[in-house]
């Protein structure tokens, strides 16, 4: 697509259906796209308008280069050509484009110079600027007004968030160059030529490495300081405020590996498994070589009830870690919620060889259910639950243990009224811990463990 086409329809400018027309903010396009639009808004930037403008001068422009014409685009008031500095094209309502030097200067009364038609805004006929060609001068010039701007944006930060951006000796060295309203009038006015202008922009460079340098090392205390903070709370059990502290030092380094991990063991601690599985994938994504994540995963899997994807994230962890005895304890909890329980005492050895601590009472469930002493692992879990009245896994384990030892008894060919009895005791007290440890810790596996006693009661 050429400077002569349309921008809606790339159809080529001509002098009918696809006449170059502008619209008040500048933006040109042809008569046919303007017409069939169902709102008036300017297709670019979506700025309202009343009505469609010849843009007579991109009109005549296009004339001289069909009549291969020497083409020339300039100011009917003062003739000189149009550029990109104060002799930028400028569109009036009336269609009429003169450059911002001349309107700003010659026309107080804010008429068009040809028509003499009022006029309230003018912008830059911005479809015409695109055909001039830019510069050397005017691209340096463009730069170091760019730069003067940025410069002083950081000038009034430190003014009005009295920052200490800059040092006394860096202040007058910067007020020195920006040289107040002048500076900008003599650049804006072509009073400095290109070798001024290239020195004015090494300046210019030397004052933004120290803006940059500064918010750096704001960035760096800002993410000490959440961190920092995001680590007291989480320590305080105060996980939503930890969080938002976490939040804060991702939005200053989106690439922090450690800020999502946290993250994600805070929204566990929450509950918010589904949250926390994407935090820990972000993990993964930005530091494949963490050793803890594949585990931390894991287990959010096991909260979502997803225990045979966590068990493919226990075996990268136990790969990764070989000599780490939690995966491998990890693993042996998936496998025993899974009823697998001659595979869950495989790891649950390997992890105690590893770990004698990690000999306890529910390793002592594992190693019951295994060989269907049900009523040793009833035991096993009782005082679990007596140690901790929140033990979750404790009353899940007890509700399993439960269930079995009913199986036990439907599986006999004649039930004395004793057995007869127990059994029945044995699947209401199951439900009942599946329940409770539903209440504890909202996992569908312990509504889905509850289901299948309700229904062997009903058997």
């Amino acid at each position: 697509m050429s400077h002569f086409d349309c921008n809606a329809c790339n159809e080529a400018y001509d002098h009918s259906i696809h006449k170059p027309s502008v619209l008040i903010c500048g933006h040109s396009f042809c008569l046919k796209c303007l017409k069939k639009l169902n709102k008036k808004e300017c297709p670019t930037c979506k700025i309202t308008f009343e009505q469609i403008i010849p843009n007579r001068d991109l009109l005549h422009f296009i004339s001289e280069s069909n009549n291969d014409n020497k083409l020339k685009a300039e100011c009917d008031i003062c003739i000189n050509p149009f550029d990109h500095s104060i002799h930028r094209p400028t569109v009036l309502a009336c269609g009429h484009t003169f450059c911002l030097t001349c309107l700003k200067k010659l026309n107080a009364n804010q008429t068009c110079y040809s028509c003499n038609k009022a006029y309230i805004e003018m912008n830059t006929n911005i479809a015409l600027l695109k055909m001039i060609p830019e510069s050397n001068y005017d691209k340096l010039k463009a730069k170091t007004l760019k730069g003067l701007i940025e410069i002083n944006e950081a000038l009034k930060q430190q003014q009005d968030n009295h920052k200490i951006m800059f040092d006394e000796k860096k202040l007058i060295t910067i007020k020195k160059l920006v040289g107040g309203n002048n500076k900008r009038e003599a650049i804006e006015n072509n009073m400095l030529n290109e070798e001024k202008l290239n020195c004015f922009i090494k300046q210019i460079s030397a004052v933004k490495v120290w803006i940059q340098e500064f918010k750096l090392e704001k960035v760096k205390k800002d993410k000490e300081k959440f961190e920092n903070e995001g680590n007291h709370l989480f320590e305080l059990e105060k996980y939503i405020e930890a969080i938002k502290c976490l939040n804060k030092v991702i939005e200053l380094d989106t690439n922090n590996s450690k800020a999502y991990y946290n993250k994600g063991f805070a929204l566990s601690k929450l509950k918010k498994h589904d949250k926390a599985l994407g935090c820990f994938d972000k993990v993964i994504e930005l530091d494949s070589d963490n050793l803890l994540v594949f585990n931390e995963k894991a287990l959010t899997l096991m909260s979502l009830n997803k225990h045979e994807e966590a068990i493919q994230f226990f075996d990268i962890s136990i790969e990764r870690k070989p000599l780490d005895s939690l995966p491998y304890y990890n693993k042996a909890n998936a496998l025993s919620d899974l009823k697998r329980y001659d595979e869950a005492m495989i790891c649950l050895n390997k992890s105690i060889e590893l770990n004698p601590k990690l000999s306890n009472l529910n390793s002592d469930f594992i190693r019951y259910m295994s060989l269907n002493k049900f009523k040793d692992a009833i035991d096993s879990m009782n005082k679990s639950i007596k140690l901790d009245l929140k033990d979750s896994r404790g009353y899940n384990n007890k509700g399993i243990a439960l269930n079995s030892q009913f199986n036990c008894f439907s599986s006999k060919v004649a039930l004395t009224y004793n057995d007869f009895k127990l059994k029945l005791i044995s699947v209401k007290l199951a439900v009942e811990c599946f329940q409770t440890a539903f209440n504890l810790d909202s996992n569908d596996l312990f509504l889905k463990n509850k289901q299948d006693a309700e229904n062997n009661r009903q058997v």
